[in-house]
């Protein structure tokens, strides 16, 4: 056997360690990019063509979070480990910085689902506003005719030229239904409703009540207020 196969070999494993630290760096930039993307493009308002990617990509941030769950302890791990075998070569500053993307990875994640989170409130917020177009033309409706309409397309174009558009490219239907909320039956009422799942599978919905009144909670989940609409959050 040769003298120069046990160097060869250290120097091949030396480099497929600085290959994985480079790796691990690039996925702790990476995926919280990605997050942000997957959180907040469905509010994005254009263009409306990529809103069934928008829809898939939805389900790809709740993922993310088992990179949380791994990046907390690996980054413990990882400093330990530099610190026990510091004294082997390059030990310590590869571990050291396999430690730091961790940590990189954690906050910059945080950074982006909360600045994802912003994006959608203040879609929603403009997409109420919008809604409100809707609302007041079936109240004109009912006014009209003593009852509000079976469909939401009965109040065009009487009263409305034509349903506006949500404003949000993953989430560009309004659900409308008569005489019945998400709680129970309301004669002479309605809910209005844009079906939002965010973060993985769930079912959140934003909606609206002609009595402006909502619970705390809606079939336990949270509700949050917008304006005179709620935000369902399951």
């Amino acid at each position: 056997m040769s003298l120069t196969e046990p160097k060869g070999r250290a120097t091949s494993a030396s480099a497929n360690k600085r290959s994985a630290t480079a790796e691990l760096w690039q996925w702790a930039l990476l995926l919280p990019l990605l997050t942000f993307v997957s959180e907040s493009m469905c509010v994005w308002p254009a263009p409306r063509f990529l809103g069934g990617l928008a829809e898939m990509l939805v389900f790809v941030s709740a993922f993310t979070v088992f990179g949380i769950l791994a990046a907390v302890p690996a980054s413990v791990g990882f400093a330990i480990r530099g610190l026990v075998y510091w004294k082997r070569d390059g030990e310590f500053v590869r571990n050291t910085s396999r430690s730091l993307a961790c940590v990189v990875f954690v906050v910059l994640w945080l950074v982006a689902w909360s600045s994802a989170a912003s994006i959608r409130h203040r879609a929603f917020v403009r997409a109420s506003l919008i809604g409100d177009h809707i609302v007041q033309a079936l109240a004109d409706y009912r006014r009209i005719h003593g009852q509000y309409p079976d469909t939401l397309d009965r109040i065009v174009p009487e009263h409305l030229d034509r349903i506006p558009y949500t404003g949000m490219i993953g989430y560009q239907v309004w659900r409308y239904t008569k005489d019945r909320n998400d709680l129970d039956a309301k004669p002479d009422s309605y809910e209005l409703r844009i079906d939002c799942p965010s973060g993985g599978l769930n079912f959140d919905r934003f909606i609206y009540w002609p009595s402006e009144r909502y619970p705390r909670r809606i079939q336990g989940n949270g509700v949050e207020e917008i304006r005179s609409w709620a935000y369902v959050h399951e």
